[in-house]
């Protein structure tokens, strides 16, 4: 019996932008890391640290939603298409596909997430995403025994619904959620 404990890393890049280490896959989620957004009305508050030289190292992305602050063209086009052609993206099934599209245009890998469907990363490490009515969605990771909910924009305010996503999840360790007004 192995008693290590298995690895989990988790770093904030920026705004909504946060990678999540297992013991050997990494996915990073919401990946707005320079650049203006929303007609020149939104920056960064801080410059980002980290470079697209470092996608090199991500294996998956997940996108929330479409929102530039979270799903930004621009700064997808930098990473060099050798590094996008090794990077799967999961992002929610949508009807008009227009994420989807533009992202297989780049040459990344893509899944389409069906809703409460767990996705395998590697041993150890699952996602799990939800929409929220409209457009934003959650993703529920599993990491080494370790749970996180990772909210975002999603506006969850009715006890109902709160009652059915801890009935889903059952154990939440980490709650992230953003720290703006957006919703």
């Amino acid at each position: 019996m192995n008693t290590n404990k298995p690895n989990l890393k988790i770093e904030f890049i920026n705004h909504a932008c946060f990678t999540i280490k297992g013991n050997t896959k990494k996915i990073m989620i919401d990946p707005w890391v320079e650049g203006r957004t929303f007609n020149d009305g939104w920056s960064l508050i801080k410059e980002t640290k980290f470079n697209f030289k470092e996608f090199e190292n991500i294996d998956y992305i997940w996108f929330s939603h479409e929102h530039p602050d979270h799903f930004f063209p621009p700064n997808l086009k930098k990473i060099p298409e050798e590094v996008r052609k090794k990077i799967t993206v999961y992002f929610q099934k949508t009807y008009d596909k227009r994420v989807v599209n533009f992202l297989k245009k780049l040459s990344f890998n893509i899944i389409e997430m069906e809703e409460h469907k767990k996705y395998k990363l590697e041993d150890e490490f699952y996602i799990t995403c939800n929409v929220e009515p409209f457009y934003d969605s959650y993703l529920f990771i599993e990491i080494n025994g370790t749970s996180i909910l990772n909210l975002n924009d999603c506006v969850i305010d009715d006890i109902n619904k709160l009652r059915q996503i801890k009935h889903e999840f059952n154990k939440i360790d980490v709650l992230m959620t953003q720290f703006g007004i957006a919703g």
